[in-house]
C-alpha cells in the first residue's frame, strides 16, 4: 500500500517515456534495422562458416579459402571486400565442380600418375590422414564422409554469398525508391548522435604458444606508445594477423608424408639430451615443442590448431574493425572522436564539458549505469586485479597484490587532478605488469611442457611451485603422461618431478585471470581520459575538500575545548592563590596583634591543630568556600 500510495506514480513516471509511435511504425523500424544488420554483418558470418568448413577438412584446396578469409577481413574498403567475395564465389563454384567431376571412375586418381615425389617411406609414427598426396590436396575418391560434408559446406557458403548479394541489391533499390541517402559505411544506427546516447535506455585465455607470445608482445608495444602512434602501427598488426591465419592453417596441414621429407625439427634430439638423457622418449617432448612453436608435425593431428584458428578469426575481425575505426574517427564523423580529452599532456579540470553532470542529476536509467561504471569502475578493476593475485600462490600473484594495495592506499585521492600524471603512470604500470606476466607465463610453458629436464631435481620443486611452472595445454599434458609412462622405473629424478607437478595447481600457470584483469585495466584507462570521468573527479575533489574541512573543524573544536579547560583551570588556580594569600595575610595580622599585647603565639602541635587552626575557626572568611556546593553561614563572632 505504501508503494502504491507514495512511490508508484514517481516510479511509473521515471520508467515510462512519452511516445507517439504506433505499432506499425515500430515494425517498420525493426525491419529496417534487421535488413541493415544483415547488410553489414552477413558477410562476416559467411566467412566464419567458411572457416568451420575448412577446419573440418584440412587440405591444400581449403588453404586458399583461408587466404581469401584473411584478405577479406583485413580489407578496409567495400570495393576490396566485394572483389574478394566475387573471387571466393567463383573459387567455391570451381571447387564444387572439380570435386564432383573427380569422383567419376574414368578420371584417374592423383596417385595413378608417376609423380617424382611419390615415394614409399619406412615411417610408422605418422598419422594416416595425409599419407597420400590426394588426401593432402583434398581430391580423394570414395570418401563419402568428407565429400558429403564438403558439399554441404560449399552449398551453404554459396547460398550465404547469394543471400548477401540479394540483400545488398535490395537495400540499394529500396533507398533509390524512397530517395534515401546512403548511410555511412559500417554504421548500424546512422541517425544516432553520441550526445544523445545517455538520454534513455532505448538510445589470450586460449593461446599459450609462440603465436600467443607474439600477440602479447604486440600488446606490450601498443600500450607503451601514445594513441597517435598506435593508429599508425595498427595496420601492421592487421597485416600480421592476416598473414598468421593462413600460415597457421598451413602449419596444421603440413606436407604429405609420402613425400618422405623430414622436417628440420625432427632432429632436435641433442637439444633435449643437454639437460638429461631421455632415450627414445625425446620425440614426445619434441611433439610438445612443435606444438608450442606451431610447427608442422607428422605425428600429430591437424585438429590441434582448430580452436586457435577460430579464436584468431574472431581476433582478426575485431582488429580489422578497429583499424577501420581509426581511419574514420574524427570530429566530423557521426560517432565523433575517441581521442583523449587532454591535449599535449596538459592534465587539468576542463570547464567546457559537453556532458551534463550525471553525478548530481540522474535523468534516466542510463545515468545510474554511468554512475556505477565511472564512479566505481576503478574499484571493480582493483577487485579483478586482486582476484588475479589471490587466485594463486605464485610470485606473479604477489605482484598483483602489491600493486593493487599500492593504488588502493590513496583511495579516491588518486583522481583529484593533483599529480594526475602519476595516477596515469600507476595505471600504465599495472597494465604493463599484466602483459609482462602473461608473457612470462607463456615462455615458462617451454620449461613446463618441453624442457622439463631443467627442473627435474627434487630441490627445484619449490621453484617450480613459486613460479607456477606447470603444463597447461591438454595435448601437451597427454604427451607428458606418455613420456612419464615410458621412463624406466629406476629414474627417480623424473618421478620426483611428476610428484611435484601433481602437488601444484596447473590453473595458476594459465593466463585466464591475467587476461580478464588486463581487459578491465584497459577499459579503466579509457575511462580516465573521458569527459564523464571529469564529472567524477569533481565529486572526488568535493569529498576530499569536505573531509579536510571536517578534519579542520574537529581540530578547531578540540582546540576550543582545550582552551576553555585551560582557562577554567587558570581561574581555579588564581582563586586558590588569592585564598592562600588572604589566609597568610590574616595569619600575619593575628601574629602581629598577639605579639603586640604580650600574648603567647599559638603553635600547633598535632595534625588536627594544623588543618583547623584557631584563626580559621574564630576569624571571618570573606572568600567563598572551596566547595561550591557549600555556602558558609554568616559569621557571628565579635572582635
Amino acid at each position: 500500500m505504501l508503494q502504491l500510495k507514495f512511490f508508484h506514480h514517481a516510479w511509473s513516471k521515471l520508467v515510462r517515456t512519452p511516445s507517439d509511435i504506433s505499432q506499425a511504425d515500430i515494425e517498420i523500424i525493426v525491419a529496417y534495422f534487421c535488413w541493415r544488420f544483415l547488410e553489414l554483418y552477413l558477410f562476416k558470418f559467411t566467412l566464419f562458416v567458411l572457416l568451420f568448413v575448412c577446419i573440418e577438412h584440412y587440405c591444400l584446396l581449403n588453404l586458399f579459402c583461408i587466404i581469401f578469409i584473411s584478405i577479406a577481413l583485413s580489407s578496409s574498403t567495400f570495393c576490396v571486400s566485394k572483389s574478394v567475395t566475387f573471387a571466393l564465389c567463383a573459387y567455391m563454384a570451381i571447387l564444387f565442380v572439380v570435386r564432383s567431376v573427380y569422383q567419376f571412375d574414368f578420371i584417374p586418381s592423383i596417385e595413378d600418375f608417376h609423380w617424382p615425389w611419390n615415394k614409399t617411406c619406412n615411417r610408422n609414427d605418422t598419422i594416416p590422414l595425409f599419407n597420400t598426396t590426394s588426401k593432402w590436396v583434398g581430391l580423394e575418391k570414395q570418401n563419402d564422409e568428407w565429400v558429403v560434408s564438403d558439399y554441404i559446406g560449399y552449398t551453404l557458403i554459396l547460398i550465404l554469398i547469394g543471400l548477401q548479394f540479394c540483400i545488398k541489391y535490395r537495400q540499394h533499390l529500396n533507398r533509390k525508391l524512397r530517395s534515401l541517402a546512403e548511410p555511412p559505411p559500417g554504421i548500424l544506427f546512422p541517425n544516432a548522435q553520441p550526445a544523445d546516447f545517455d538520454k534513455s535506455l532505448t538510445d589470450s585465455w586460449m593461446r599459450m604458444d609462440l603465436l600467443g607470445a607474439l600477440l602479447v608482445l604486440w600488446l606490450l608495444v601498443l600500450i607503451s606508445i601514445p594513441r597517435n602512434a598506435r593508429k599508425r602501427l595498427w595496420p601492421f598488426l592487421v597485416f600480421y594477423l592476416a598473414f598468421v591465419l593462413p600460415l597457421q592453417y598451413f602449419s596444421a596441414l603440413g606436407l604429405p608424408s609420402n613425400l618422405c621429407i623430414d622436417y628440420p625439427w625432427d632432429y632436435w634430439q641433442p637439444l633435449f639430451n643437454i639437460f638429461h638423457s631421455i632415450g627414445k622418449s625425446w620425440q614426445l617432448l619434441n611433439n610438445n615443442l612443435s606444438l608450442f612453436l606451431c610447427l608442422p608435425n607428422y605425428r600429430m593431428s591437424p585438429d590441434r590448431f582448430s580452436d586457435n584458428l577460430k579464436i584468431d578469426f574472431i581476433l582478426l575481425t575485431i582488429v580489422a574493425a578497429q583499424n577501420r575505426m581509426f581511419k574514420q574517427e574524427s570530429e566530423e564523423h557521426p560517432a565523433g572522436s575517441n581521442d583523449s580529452i587532454y591535449v599535449c599532456n596538459k592534465y587539468q579540470l576542463l570547464k567546457e564539458n559537453p556532458h551534463y553532470d550525471f553525478v548530481i542529476e540522474q535523468r534516466s536509467f542510463v545515468d545510474f549505469i554511468k554512475y556505477i561504471i565511472f564512479m566505481y569502475g576503478h574499484w571493480i578493476t582493483m577487485i579483478m586485479t586482486l582476484c588475479a593475485g589471490l587466485g594463486g600462490t605464485s610470485l606473479f600473484a604477489l605482484g598483483y597484490v602489491i600493486l593493487a594495495f599500492w593504488m588502493l592506499w590513496e583511495g579516491n585521492n588518486l583522481y583529484t587532478m593533483h599529480r594526475y600524471t602519476k595516477t596515469l603512470a600507476r595505471w600504465n604500470t599495472l597494465a604493463k605488469y599484466t602483459v609482462v606476466i602473461m608473457l612470462c607465463k607463456i615462455f615458462l610453458q617451454l620449461i613446463g611442457c618441453v624442457f622439463i629436464g631443467l627442473i627435474r631435481p627434487k630441490q627445484l620443486c619449490p621453484v617450480q611451485q613459486l613460479f607456477s611452472i606447470f603444463c597447461v595445454n591438454p595435448l601437451s599434458i597427454g604427451e607428458l603422461q606418455k613420456f612419464f609412462s615410458e621412463l624406466p622405473s629406476d629414474d627417480t629424478e623424473f618421478s620426483d618431478l611428476q610428484s611435484c607437478s601433481k602437488g601444484g595447481d596447473s590453473s595458476e600457470a594459465s593466463i585466464g585471470f591475467d587476461a580478464v584483469a588486463f581487459l578491465f585495466i584497459i577499459f579503466q584507462l579509457r575511462i580516465l581520459h573521458s569527459w564523464y570521468f571529469q564529472r567524477c573527479m569533481i565529486e572526488f575533489r568535493c569529498e576530499v575538500i569536505q573531509a579536510n574541512r571536517g578534519a579542520v573543524l574537529i581540530n578547531q573544536l578540540i582546540e576550543k575545548e582545550m582552551r576553555e579547560q585551560t582557562e577554567h583551570q587558570n581561574k581555579k588556580l588564581r582563586e586558590i592563590k588569592a585564598r592562600t594569600a588572604a589566609i597568610r595575610k590574616r595569619y600575619e595580622e593575628q601574629q602581629r596583634r598577639s605579639s603586640g599585647y604580650g600574648a603567647v603565639v599559638f603553635s600547633p602541635q598535632t595534625y588536627g591543630q594544623v588543618i583547623r587552626p584557631r584563626s580559621i575557626i574564630d576569624i571571618d572568611d570573606p572568600l567563598p568556600s572551596y566547595d561550591p556546593r557549600y555556602a558558609p553561614p554568616p559569621s557571628t563572632s565579635v572582635m
